[in-house]
């Protein structure tokens, strides 16, 4: 469904900027790259002390290493 969006925007703009589908092509993919890149969700260091696994199955290193 992106694609499609994507591909009638190209249209569009080609006609009405009176460019080559590769320029036009070239600029929304700037846009859409530049756009994601600005606006996403920063990634969040996992702490392995505070993760929910380990609040409720504690592991520790030391003792699985024993057993072995």
């Amino acid at each position: 469904m992106l694609s499609n969006a994507k591909q009638i925007l190209v249209s569009e703009l080609v006609l009405a900027e009176h460019a080559s589908q590769e320029e036009v092509e070239e600029l929304i993919d700037n846009k859409i790259n530049l756009s994601f890149n600005e606006y996403r969700m920063p990634h969040e260091e996992i702490d392995l002390n505070t993760n929910v696994v380990n609040k409720f199955i504690p592991f520790d290193e030391t003792e699985s290493n024993a057993n072995l």
